[in-house]
């Protein structure tokens, strides 16, 4: 448990129960929020109050299901001590968990310098896959804390700097040495570049099926897309160059994260008026059995003539949103108090994806705690 974390009163009674009912359960971890006090001054806050609570209802409770969470979090979680402590042939987890504490003359290389940042996603997996035991990790919904929020962006890059490094050198060591991790990066890049190469070929044909010409179509793509590499290889210079002390560094960061989160903005509201035309279109067609003739002629519906593949699309569509309600039956007030944080989460998720990662992979020499000024 971390200094400055607030349980509630019967959250680690919950989690000694768990471990006396179940002794196969080598691990337990409970909900973990954010505090509540000016937790809507700052967007910051409000996209970390989003991110732990729908991680939380929706990531740990899945993973639980299966009997593993890839990572009990040390600032709340419990385990149990025989599966920790020496076995007898002699092996202990704690042995390389704790390996530069207990060896102080030993010289880790830089990747496991990286890996044991995220001690506690390796320690899940220890126990996880112990010999001869079959032990499992349990999320524990009952077993609720509160903690301090990150309230500026630089704090949050440093913290998931260590979490990110961590997680990818202790995820690389454990794939390293299959033959699959080689084919699903080379698919990615394939996946990708199918992509690209759709997106470029649907624009330009569009524009010539419409009777439009496509240059102006092409020359807004690519000014888009300069932009973009523009940030991305801004976000690389500046991590680089990084230096706590130098405040233009800093505030160039804050402006790469405002243009991310307006090109997401966007991104959202194209996808939301999507939806709704897909919805729409559903509606006009099979509850006021309207003619489809004009309908199936706009947005993405364009490229498809009215049959099976285009019903099944829509209606998977449709479907996939109305499912996102319902948490809401199962977590009404802790659903409604997501909701209202659910803009900035929108706006901050480029960050997240972009900024935060580059950030991370560029400083891997930063061994340091990424927060509470170190």
């Amino acid at each position: 448990m971390d200094c400055g974390l607030i349980p509630d009163q019967k959250a680690i009674i919950n989690m000694y129960i768990a471990l006396e009912t179940d002794k196969n359960i080598g691990g337990v971890c409970g909900f973990m929020g954010i505090k509540f006090q000016d937790v809507y001054s700052e967007a910051i806050i409000r996209t970390q109050m989003y991110e732990y609570n729908m991680g939380h209802m929706l990531d740990k409770p899945f993973e639980s299901l299966f009997g593993y969470i890839q990572v009990l979090p040390g600032a709340f979680s419990g385990y149990r001590w025989d599966a920790l402590k020496r076995d007898d042939d002699g092996e202990c987890i704690l042995d390389e968990y704790l390996i530069s504490e207990l060896d102080p003359d030993i010289i880790l290389t830089l990747e496991q310098k990286n890996m044991f940042l995220a001690e506690d996603r390796i320690l899940c997996l220890k126990i996880f896959s112990k010999r001869k035991k079959a032990y499992t990790l349990r999320y524990l919904p009952n077993a609720k804390a509160r903690v301090d929020p990150i309230t500026h962006l630089m704090a949050l890059v440093g913290q998931r700097r260590r979490w990110i490094n961590g997680s990818y050198f202790a995820l690389k060591k454990l794939l390293k040495n299959q033959a699959m991790t080689y084919i699903s990066v080379a698919l990615f890049f394939v996946i990708v570049f199918i992509m690209v190469m759709t997106s470029v070929t649907q624009v330009t044909l569009s524009g010539y099926q419409q009777g439009h010409d496509p240059i102006f179509q092409i020359f807004g793509t690519t000014v888009f897309i300069t932009l973009y590499i523009m940030s991305i290889l801004g976000i690389m210079f500046y991590s680089i160059s990084f230096n706590n002390q130098n405040h233009q560094v800093q505030r160039n960061f804050y402006k790469i994260s405002t243009f991310l989160g307006i090109i997401m903005i966007v991104a959202v509201c194209l996808m939301t008026y999507y939806i709704i035309e897909i919805a729409y279109y559903m509606v006009q067609k099979y509850l006021l059995h309207a003619s489809i003739t004009e309908l199936s002629n706009i947005g993405i519906l364009t490229e498809w003539e009215d049959g099976i593949l285009k019903t099944i699309f829509c209606g998977l569509v449709v479907f996939g949103f109305l499912l996102n309600l319902v948490p809401i039956l199962i977590y009404p007030t802790r659903i409604l108090e997501t909701m209202k944080c659910t803009f900035d989460f929108i706006a901050y998720q480029a960050t997240y994806v972009h900024l935060l990662l580059v950030y991370a992979i560029c400083r891997i020499d930063d061994l340091s705690w990424g927060t509470k000024n170190t």
